[in-house]
């Protein structure tokens, strides 16, 4: 019940899942007033004088009606004519028909009496004064129901797993090295524009394996992957730098990746593929080398003015990179500084020779 005045009662019911509902008006029987229950439902000594169809949430009532009672009658009373009028006067229900009204969405509720349809005085009866009453509107006041739709935003997921082969070649004519699981560690890194990513992985069967890279939307992404160097003297470690680009397209509403590759440094110093199944360009392959020891003899020369050289008259030494004495010799009497056989795993070692001041 939405309004409750003069004996009137609006009560609408909800009659659809959309929020329809039905308006009822009902009104005091002048003959039952003892039974007037003004804020409650109960119509107890109500009449109903109007029911419409179901009206749409928001909208009013646009059709004839389904209950319309009339006429009604007042409440009896003695005119200033001096007329009696025992059952009260016939008036009629009906909608508002005023021009300034919207045709069946206002019923008009006339004054009976004794605050009933009104709350004029009884004397407007009595001197015969007509057309007082009270508008009701007969519309839905909820707010319209919206029938929610519900969108599924499918992200697809294209997923890339980058792979890289590893070799391990051992110069050496016997007791060659293999290949062990984890000897070697590797490192991919995101570059450019392409999200933040590293990760780092060792050698596993022959094979360098990266987790997957996951991409949700069409882009071109790069990564670089290299080999992290490590402490081995007797190893040559790849300094190649291979550049993997990953371009994603959308099509048909499906995303697809294709993988290319780049490399630099994938040659060894004497400018020869390291994979010579691959350009250099192309190589997605890292090469390590276990490097065999070579022999090497130095032999230098002193020469002496004013004077015939002797046996052993000066001192030299053979001193690594570090400064550390590999060697110490002394001149043979025809000048010759003959050292050692030298033994090398590296693939450069710096050495000085210094003579020693008598």
């Amino acid at each position: 019940m939405d309004a409750e005045r003069a004996g009137i009662k609006r009560i609408k019911e909800i009659v659809g899942e959309d929020g329809s509902v039905v308006v009822r008006v009902y009104l005091l029987d002048p003959k039952q007033q003892n039974k007037r229950s003004d804020g409650t439902l109960n119509t107890d000594g109500y009449m109903l004088l109007a029911e419409t169809k179901p009206i749409k949430p928001g909208e009013a009532n646009t059709r004839e009606l389904v209950v319309k009672k009339s006429p009604l009658n007042t409440i009896a009373f003695t005119g200033t004519d001096g007329v009696n009028h025992p059952n009260g006067k016939t008036v009629p229900f009906d909608f508002q028909w005023a021009a300034n009204y919207t045709p069946y969405k206002t019923v008009f509720v006339p004054f009976l009496g004794d605050n009933i349809g009104h709350l004029s005085p009884n004397s407007q009866l009595e001197r015969g004064v007509g057309g007082i009453g009270t508008n009701v509107d007969l519309l839905n006041s909820l707010t319209p129901y919206k029938q929610p739709i519900y969108y599924y935003d499918k992200t697809e997921t294209i997923k890339v797993k980058p792979e890289f082969t590893k070799v391990l070649s051992d110069l050496n004519a016997e007791n060659k090295r293999s290949l062990n699981d984890g000897d070697f560690s590797f490192k991919i890194t995101s570059t450019g524009d392409t999200a933040s990513h590293t990760e780092t992985v060792t050698n596993q069967g022959g094979k360098v394996t990266f987790g997957e890279l996951s991409f949700t939307k069409a882009g071109t992404y790069t990564y670089k992957v290299t080999e992290v160097a490590g402490s081995d003297a007797d190893v040559d470690y790849d300094d190649m730098e291979v550049t993997m680009t990953v371009t994603v397209k959308e099509e048909n509403g499906s995303l697809n990746a294709s993988v290319s590759y780049s490399s630099v440094k994938g040659e060894d110093e004497n400018g020869q593929p390291k994979n010579p199944s691959l350009p250099p360009s192309e190589d997605k392959e890292f090469n390590n080398f276990v490097v065999a020891p070579v022999k090497t003899k130095f032999d230098f020369s002193k020469a002496l003015a004013g004077r015939k050289l002797q046996d052993d008259e000066f001192t030299f030494v053979l001193k690594d990179e570090s400064g550390n004495v590999i060697q110490t010799k002394k001149n043979k009497a025809n000048g010759v500084i003959a050292f050692d056989d030298l033994t090398f795993t590296k693939l450069k070692l710096v050495l000085t020779i210094t003579q020693l001041k008598k």
